[in-house]
C-alpha cells in the first residue's frame, strides 16, 4: 500500500474508533473468527494493524491486514471494535471472555486452534498476560500468536522466572516476527517469522531460507491431522518460518 492508500485508510478507522469510544463498552461487539480462506478453520481474534501495532513502521506498506481492511469494510469494522474494546480493562475481560466461551464450544479436536492477532499486535504485558492465562485454562487448544514487540516479551519472560519454559504454557506458541531491517533480540530463543523479500533480504542470504520451515499459506495443513507424516509443522509446532512476499 502507498503512503497514500494508508493515510485514507487510518482516517476512516480512527473515525470508526471515535465513533465506537463513545458508546458504553458493553454496547461493543466482540468480533471473533471461526477462521477464514487464508488461515483455515482457525479460531482467532484480531485489532486494528498500525493503531495496536508498536513496532510496524517497517511492514505497515506490506501488511497483509491493512489490504484486507482497505478491501472489506466489514473487516476494518470488527478490527476498529475490538481495538476499542482493548482500550479499557471492561472491554479487555469481555474480549477474553468469548474467546474462552468460543473454545468452549468447539467440539472436534482438529479445532482446537487459536490465532491471537491476525491483524494487529500485543498492545501491553496485560494483554500478554491474559493471553497466557487463556492458554493454561484451555490446555486442550494449541495458540500461537506474531510479535515484533521482542522488548515486551523478553520484559515479560525475564519477570517470570528469566526462563522461556517457565514463562510461557507448552501450548503457546509467540513466534517473533522478523522485518528485514529491523533488528531482532531474543535472548530466549522464541521460533521466529520471517519474510523472504522478492528484491533480497538485507538481513539473510538466500540459504538462510533452505533451513526454515516454508509457510504452505493456510494454517490447516500444519495441523497435525493434514500434514504429511501426521506431526504438527510451522508455526503451530514453534517451527522456524517464513513466507515469501505477496
Amino acid at each position: 500500500m502507498n503512503k497514500n492508500s494508508i493515510r485514507n485508510l487510518m482516517k476512516k478507522a480512527s473515525e470508526k474508533v471515535g465513533y465506537y469510544e463513545k458508546m458504553p463498552v458493553n454496547n461493543v461487539k466482540v468480533t471473533v473468527s471461526d477462521g477464514n480462506m487464508k488461515i483455515g478453520r482457525v479460531l482467532n481474534f484480531s485489532k486494528m494493524p498500525g493503531m495496536s501495532c508498536g513496532n510496524c513502521a517497517n511492514c505497515l506498506p506490506y501488511c497483509y491486514d491493512m489490504k484486507a481492511c482497505a478491501a472489506y469494510p466489514s473487516c476494518l469494522d470488527a478490527r476498529c471494535r475490538n481495538y476499542v474494546l482493548m482500550l479499557s480493562d471492561a472491554g479487555r475481560d469481555r474480549v477474553f471472555d468469548a474467546i474462552a466461551a468460543r473454545m468452549t464450544s468447539r467440539k472436534r479436536p482438529e479445532n482446537r486452534y487459536y490465532r491471537h492477532d491476525v491483524g494487529g499486535e500485543l498492545m501491553d504485558i496485560d494483554e500478554l498476560e491474559r493471553l497466557v492465562l487463556l492458554a493454561k485454562i484451555r490446555p486442550n487448544y494449541t495458540l500461537w500468536t506474531y510479535t515484533k514487540m521482542h522488548a515486551l516479551v523478553n520484559l515479560y519472560v525475564k519477570q517470570h522466572g528469566d526462563s522461556r519454559e517457565k514463562a510461557i504454557p507448552a501450548n503457546l506458541v509467540i513466534m517473533f516476527s522478523e522485518w528485514d531491517g529491523m533488528p531482532l533480540i531474543n535472548p530466549y530463543g522464541f521460533p521466529i517469522f520471517t519474510v523472504r523479500m522478492k528484491a533480497g533480504n538485507k538481513n539473510h542470504n538466500p540459504e538462510y531460507f533452505e533451513r526454515l520451515y516454508k509457510c504452505p499459506g493456510n494454517c490447516d495443513l500444519c495441523k497435525p491431522e493434514k500434514s504429511y507424516d501426521g506431526k504438527a509443522h510451522g508455526c503451530i509446532a514453534g517451527e522456524d518460518t517464513f513466507n515469501d512476499e505477496h
